[in-house]
């Protein structure tokens, strides 16, 4: 009666294993979130703050007639909409860690905090004002919007054989 109470022998070798196969789950995904996700998470937002700095650089430097072809090159490559303001973001709070991420990429590169805002509509739109240099109206900040990651990356295919040099 007694050996019935502790369960059979095939119940206590399925618990052991699993709890066995939990453990190892749990040390499998903090590992892959730890070495994969937070790393390209970083890389990402990295990027991001060069393109949207090198963004706001150009747009200074251009010829103010040749600023909208910028501008669409930007849209239709890159998801990224500039523009002047002197409004102030409006305060948001997000938890997602990328905009943090951002936010520091992007205060390493301008040497100065630049709050990042989420703005939700048909589209979510990452939103950062860049202080301007020389050759900005003064008092006016860079607003970049980018675009949250939703469409499906395109793939570059090169074919060398085929006399392709480029993407």
């Amino acid at each position: 009666m007694n050996a019935r109470r502790r369960g059979t022998l095939l119940a206590r070798t399925g618990v052991t294993l699993t709890a066995a196969f939990a453990v190892f789950m749990l040390i499998a995904v903090a590992a892959m979130v730890n070495y994969i996700l937070i790393p390209l998470a970083r890389q990402g937002a990295d990027d991001l703050a060069a393109l949207m700095v090198l963004a706001a650089q150009s747009w200074v430097e251009l010829p103010p007639q040749t600023r909208p072809f910028l501008e669409q090159e930007l849209m239709h490559e890159y998801q990224l909409k500039l523009s002047l303001t002197e409004d102030p973001l409006p305060k948001s709070t997000s938890l997602l860690p990328f905009l943090r991420f951002l936010e520091k990429a992007l205060e390493r590169r301008v040497r100065q905090p630049v709050p990042i805002r989420q703005r939700s509509g048909e589209t979510v739109w990452f939103c950062a004002d860049i202080p301007m240099g020389v050759g900005a109206p003064s008092g006016s900040v860079f607003r970049a919007n980018a675009s949250a990651p939703g469409r499906p990356p395109r793939p570059c295919w090169c074919w060398p054989a085929a006399g392709s040099s480029h993407c």
